[in-house]
């Protein structure tokens, strides 16, 4: 069931099943051992297409990503399990740089990753397994994402412990980033919403640190009570906002009025 919205701030800115076993091909990468390569194996969106899930089904207009739970980016990959770990102990389940190398590749289906949903901000990302994903809308994304860490621990393997450590550095910015985007900047709009149940909630439009207004998105004011100083920010600006319109009604109805009264005394 589609919500059905009311804004009360009106001036806004901006604007075939795949299968477990996934032979990945692995290029040799040289490298130096006098410097190392800050190697990212987030997706990115200029990334070259791996063309086997074009091979296995036909292409779906981009359309249909709207339907369902699509994946607009693969962030991060750990092992399985540690996400629920951290959350039964009341720990962030936010990724982090894993130091160790490991002796063999990543066994994938071992592994959980860190994916952003399309059309939702980071806030909502989640850790998912290789078998929740292989179905949804984007999974070529995951597939690129394998192959790119696949290069990355080749390249690992050959480093000395100070350049992992450098290489680790990295990684701990390009984490930094992700978290930055789970931080609110500045709320600049509101709206009452009704949600499947016909429950009312309060939304706010929500411009993320980091990105740009073109990406904020509307958040239930239960999923951003960690940011209730931006929210009490954005109410205070509202108030004041009404006080000073009114104030400008009022003196412009008076200077109206005294208009009308000096043609009235001009004409009698």
């Amino acid at each position: 069931m589609k919500k059905t919205s009311q804004i009360r701030n009106k001036k806004i800115v901006g604007g075939s099943t795949m299968p477990l076993n996934i032979d990945l091909s692995r290029n040799e990468l040289r490298h130096s051992g006098r410097s190392v390569r800050k190697v990212s194996y987030v997706e990115s969106e200029d990334s070259e297409d791996i063309d086997e899930e074009k091979l296995n089904k036909p292409q779906k207009e981009d359309a249909e990503e709207d339907d369902g739970d699509s994946i607009e980016r693969v962030l991060w990959h750990q092992p399985k399990g540690i996400a629920e770990e951290a959350a039964k102990d009341n720990r962030s389940t936010l990724p982090v740089v894993m130091s160790i190398v490991s002796e063999s590749e990543p066994l994938w289906d071992d592994v959980e990753f860190y994916i952003k949903w399309k059309g939702q901000s980071y806030l909502h990302s989640e850790w998912k397994s290789l078998v929740e994903l292989q179905n949804l809308t984007g999974f070529k994304k995951v597939l690129n994402y394998m192959k790119k860490a696949n290069e990355e621990w080749i390249y690992k393997k050959g480093l000395s412990r100070e350049e992992v450590e450098v290489h680790d550095v990295s990684k701990e910015m390009e984490l930094d980033l992700i978290k930055e985007y789970n931080q609110v900047e500045r709320i600049f709009a509101d709206r009452i919403s009704k949600t499947g149940n016909d429950d009312v909630v309060t939304e706010y439009l929500v411009k993320w640190k980091g990105l740009p207004y073109a990406e904020a998105t509307w958040e239930k004011d239960t999923d951003i009570a960690f940011a209730q100083d931006g929210i009490d920010e954005y109410k205070a600006r509202e108030i004041a906002m009404t006080v000073q319109r009114k104030l400008v009604d009022f003196r412009g109805g008076r200077a109206k009025l005294a208009c009308e009264g000096l043609m009235n005394n001009l004409n009698g």
